[in-house]
């Protein structure tokens, strides 16, 4: 992660995916709509080839379609906020949030695969078909940004059981045991 980035995460509040990691973050919006494109082509094939008989199955079947459609909206609803940044307002020195790290990373079993004074990545495998999720963290003068989603470098998942509340509410404790100030907001 470099300036560019972070100067364009704190103008956003909101976590940048690139290339492979954004297509694996929205593979399951992509599988859901696979059910409309495969109707949409028979419906054409059955109206090119005259089948009556088949478009009027093709047609009758679209109730599947409509909710195949509803679910895909509400997964890229769902992953598309999750790639918000939560804010800890909290004036904590350099010290006190490698503390509040090192406590996560103790409690949690956080893997930190890039850190330096002004952020934090890391991931946590939690499960066992291998899904985890990856936490950003990127620490301000004045406050903290945290995400926490599904790793895009790992298999492509809807949701985390639970897993990425608990990274942002665990670290959000930390910070708040560490320093009298901390407050928590949704961006």
């Amino acid at each position: 992660m470099n300036t560019l980035e972070i100067e364009e995460i704190l103008e956003t509040k909101r976590l940048k995916l690139k290339g492979k990691e954004k297509l694996i973050h929205y593979l399951p919006v992509c599988l859901f709509l696979t059910v409309p494109l495969v109707d949409l082509f028979y419906l054409f094939e059955t109206k090119i080839n005259e089948d009556i008989n088949g478009y009027q199955r093709v047609i009758d079947g679209f109730n599947l379609v409509w909710v195949s459609l509803v679910i895909a909206l509400l997964v890229l609803i769902f992953k598309f906020l999750s790639l918000k940044f939560k804010v800890i307002e909290s004036d904590i020195d350099f010290d006190k949030f490698k503390q509040a790290i090192a406590l996560t990373v103790k409690e949690l079993n956080w893997n930190i695969k890039s850190q330096n004074k002004e952020y934090v990545i890391a991931t946590v495998n939690s499960g066992f078909f291998g899904y985890g999720e990856r936490v950003t963290i990127i620490k301000f003068e004045k406050f903290i940004l945290i995400n926490s989603i599904c790793d895009p470098q790992s298999k492509a998942a809807i949701f985390s059981q639970g897993g990425n509340e608990k990274n942002i509410w665990i670290f959000t404790r930390n910070v708040k045991s560490l320093s009298i100030t901390a407050v928590t907001k949704n961006c």
